[in-house]
């Protein structure tokens, strides 16, 4: 029996082309579960809410990716049809997702007062991030809107209640603030899903096929505007491309600025009748949580934005060696996602922070920072594999716990042997280093050196093999499997060099 007798062949296609976002996501969440690695067991909900928001977006959102939505609209079928299509695809496959989230005890701090916590997430995916994507027109932006909107609706509400009653809401009334709030937006979204899509046109072309010659053109300040965009330097013009790659990026960061001035002003009246945690603990999980989604973000969106909007066909062209592009694109991420995801939370938590909190985490500065490096490279590198930003951003996910699981096993392993490593030769290793004049404080140092310097080697691995990615339009899956295969053992051989020497 062939295929298209099993299922249709619309149905057969939207199932191909949520197919990779599914999976990443069921990874994400039965991984950590099935291996019990403590390193991981934070991360399931995070993948759990992107997961759903990321297939809502892609239902509709895939067809912008791969310029199929002309093909698609015009194809001799009720639109009502293909929209119900696309929306029972999508129901199935949030539905599974669900029913793992469930069996694998994904919770929350709201779940032991909220039961069907993990439903939100599945609403708005299937109802709110169609709908914001068709708005957007792209499936990226679908996604972060779908995330931000309903704990923004959560903050406005408590705004108005704390203006109306002059305290706090309680945990029931919060409990149903949410679920009123995710309802009602479900059923706007609904509606107006169904609204844009049945008047949805296809208008994302490559502008005008003729164009006037310039003396034909109105006579305005074309002339000037293109004398003196001409008198720019072309790395000012690769940075200012770089940055108009990441308007998504700085979103995010505009709304959690937004939202932490918006929760520190109501945070005071919280307190008086609310059983939430300490504001400033929830502060720091949102403020970690949006560090590592913004650093991945802007890796993510670095180089696959460019194959999206068809604009690396014609960038690898420009007379200016393709390793100095390369050079900016890296600068600029790096810049961006340290003033982003370290710089900007830092001055937002040194306004509200006690001094003494903030000296512990200006203290952890340089840990910090090589963490959002780590996980740029990481985005940065799955980016340049993928056609999208929204695709790199989902596979990032799974390629983080890819990297941090071999590294857990592996210092799990070592440690008993290290352990009689070190005993064994405890005397001998202390011999050595006074013998050179080490003192145990210059000892650590170099260390903590040496081990900036292995994380340096494998980032610079790592980028080289983006690079290689980068100048092709369509990366061949071989060579991918050969540079993911050469950085697991040079990831490896690197845990078992660190362990021997912290022995």
């Amino acid at each position: 029996m062939s295929r298209a007798a099993l299922l249709p062949l619309d149905v057969t296609k939207e199932i191909r082309g949520l197919s990779g976002a599914w999976l990443a996501c069921l990874v994400a969440l039965v991984v950590p579960a099935v291996l019990g690695v403590r390193a991981l067991s934070g991360l399931d909900l995070p993948a759990y809410v992107l997961g759903a928001a990321a297939l809502g977006a892609l239902s509709i959102g895939h067809e912008y990716s791969h310029c199929t939505l002309t093909l698609l609209l015009s194809h001799p079928a009720r639109r009502e049809r293909l929209f119900l299509v696309k929306l029972g695809v999508l129901a199935a496959m949030l539905l599974a997702l669900y029913g793992v989230a469930v069996a694998v005890d994904v919770r929350a701090p709201e779940s032991q007062r909220l039961p069907f916590f993990l439903l939100l997430p599945m609403l708005c995916g299937l109802f709110v991030a169609p709908w914001f994507t068709m708005l957007c027109r792209s499936p990226l932006a679908g996604t972060v809107l779908a995330i931000a909107l309903p704990p923004w609706l959560l903050l406005l509400s408590e705004l108005v209640y704390v203006a109306m009653y002059g305290r706090g809401p309680g945990a029931d009334v919060e409990a149903a603030i949410m679920w009123r709030g995710a309802l009602g937006l479900s059923a706007v979204g609904a509606v107006m899903s169904w609204r844009m899509f049945m008047r949805l046109e296809a208008i994302d072309d490559g502008g005008p096929e003729v164009q006037l010659p310039q003396w034909l053109r109105p006579r305005t300040t074309v002339s000037s505007a293109a004398s003196a965009l001409t008198r720019r330097h072309p790395v000012w013009r690769l940075v200012k491309k770089e940055i108009w790659l990441q308007k998504t990026a700085l979103a995010v960061a505009a709304l959690y600025m937004l939202g932490c001035l918006a929760f520190v002003s109501i945070n005071p009246w919280l307190a008086l009748g609310s059983s939430v945690p300490d504001g400033g603990d929830i502060l720091a999980v949102l403020t970690f949580c949006y560090s590592v989604l913004i650093s991945v973000l802007i890796g993510s969106l670095a180089s696959a934005e460019e194959r999206r909007l068809g604009t690396l066909d014609w960038q690898v062209l420009l007379p200016l060696a393709t390793r100095k592009q390369w050079i900016v694109k890296v600068g600029t991420v790096f810049g961006l996602a340290l003033l982003l995801a370290l710089a900007l939370p830092g001055l937002l938590l040194a306004a509200i922070t006690p001094a003494a909190d903030m000296a512990l985490l200006l203290g952890r500065a340089p840990q910090f920072a090589v963490g959002v490096a780590v996980l740029t490279v990481i985005g940065l590198y799955v980016s340049s594999l993928c056609t999208s930003g929204v695709q790199a951003l989902l596979i990032s996910v799974p390629a983080i716990f890819a990297l941090v699981l071999p590294v857990t096993m592996v210092a799990e392993w070592l440690q008993p042997y290290g352990l009689v490593m070190a005993m064994a030769t405890r005397r001998s290793a202390e011999k050595a280093w006074v013998s050179v004049g080490i003192s145990p404080i210059d000892r650590s140092r170099l260390m903590s050196l040496l081990e900036l310097l292995l994380v340096a080697a494998i980032l610079a691995v790592a980028l080289r093999f983006a690079l290689a990615n980068h100048r092709s339009a369509y990366p061949l899956g071989g060579r991918a499997w050969t540079q993911v295969i050469l950085m697991a053992i040079f990831l490896t051989v690197g845990a078992l060099l660190l362990g021997g020497m912290v022995a």
